[in-house]
């Protein structure tokens, strides 16, 4: 259960593993999986928030440092930031804190592969609409692989056709999404 925002999970689990401290050392899934999930959330690719690169900038200082610094009333850094903790919990969930607190290895490195997919989606902003990537993730089975040459047809659509294209396909119900 997330106590907080993604801001201030991330920085708990910071100091309580000391993963800053051991930037550039040999390091193990958890360190990985935290600089990944750390990495999306500042990213802020899944938000449309128009200050979300404010937020981001000052998102591990105290609310009333934040407020210091932009100007901005204590109450609305708060808001801003909840906002967009609940935005990127929505996509990565919960539990990606739980197993990095207190997660073995095996499950560690399990949820880092399947974190990597849902950021992977993500870096690809604006290319598919979010709601095929949500029914995408739904519908993968990550303990396959498959070969891309496997989605040439499906890669040439794609290429083919842009966001908007896709969008009034989706919208027209050209495209089924069970």
């Amino acid at each position: 259960m997330v106590k907080g925002t993604v801001f201030s999970m991330i920085a708990k689990i910071d100091r309580v593993w000391g993963i800053s401290e051991k930037r550039g050392e040999a390091s193990s899934a958890r360190e990985e999986l935290f600089y990944e999930v750390k990495d999306f959330i500042l990213g802020g690719s899944y938000t449309k928030y128009k200050n979300a690169d404010e937020v981001f900038k000052y998102a591990f200082l105290k609310s009333t440092e934040a407020e210091e610094k932009t100007g901005v009333d204590k109450g609305a850094v708060d808001m801003a930031r909840k906002r967009i903790s609940d935005q990127a919990l929505k996509i990565i969930g919960e539990e990606v804190f739980d197993v990095l607190e207190t997660g073995d290895e095996n499950s560690v490195r399990a949820y880092l592969k399947n974190f990597k997919n849902i950021s992977a989606n993500f870096q690809a902003k604006g290319i598919l609409p979010f709601e095929l990537i949500r029914y995408i993730n739904g519908k993968s089975d990550m303990s396959k692989s498959f070969d891309i040459s496997d989605c040439k047809r499906e890669l040439a659509l794609l290429y083919r056709l842009k966001t908007t294209k896709l969008t009034e396909y989706a919208d027209a119900g050209n495209v089924v999404v069970e």
